[in-house]
């Protein structure tokens, strides 16, 4: 998949921001027909690993990811299999984030930023994710980061 660009990304959360909520319910419906497993998968560890407000910003952030991915692209479904080898690719970066302070996390998913091959979506995350409106306790950013960085993976890993 070619780098999405930066306007991209902020055209897919303008329109889910500036949209009526019916209409982006039907779109957040229409996401979760063409990916079900990414909308069970971030569905399911906002729910085990966030509170509600968490759980809704992750639910958001994927959103706004797959409309900006999805734009001018068709993406196949992605499976469940896809996310779990995607998830244990990543389970020791994750770990390792467990114990580290905020600053290097911080740093560490910068780092990842700017060699990825998705930089402006994952810059778009850390942004959001670190935005003080959205408040995300200090002890989840990094793994609310790493669970949508999974989704971005299996995403640019399916479009050739």
């Amino acid at each position: 998949m070619q780098t999405i660009a930066e306007n991209v990304i902020l055209q897919a959360q303008e329109w889910t921001d500036d949209t009526a909520d019916e209409v982006v319910e039907a779109a957040l419906e229409d996401f979760a027909d063409a990916q079900p497993y990414i909308f069970a998968y971030l569905s399911y560890i906002g729910e085990e690993d966030f509170n509600e407000d968490e759980a809704d910003l992750i639910l958001y952030l994927g959103f706004v990811v797959w409309r900006a991915m999805s734009a001018g692209h068709k993406v196949p479904e992605i499976a469940a299999e896809a996310i779990e080898q995607l998830e244990s690719a990543n389970r020791p970066l994750l770990e390792t984030m467990a114990d580290e302070p905020e600053a290097a996390i911080i740093q560490a998913v910068e780092d990842l930023a700017r060699t990825h091959s998705q930089p402006h979506i994952l810059t778009y995350l850390i942004q959001e994710i670190q935005d003080p409106y959205n408040d995300v306790r200090v002890l989840n950013k990094g793994i609310m980061f790493m669970f949508l960085k999974i989704m971005v993976d299996a995403v640019d890993q399916s479009v050739a």
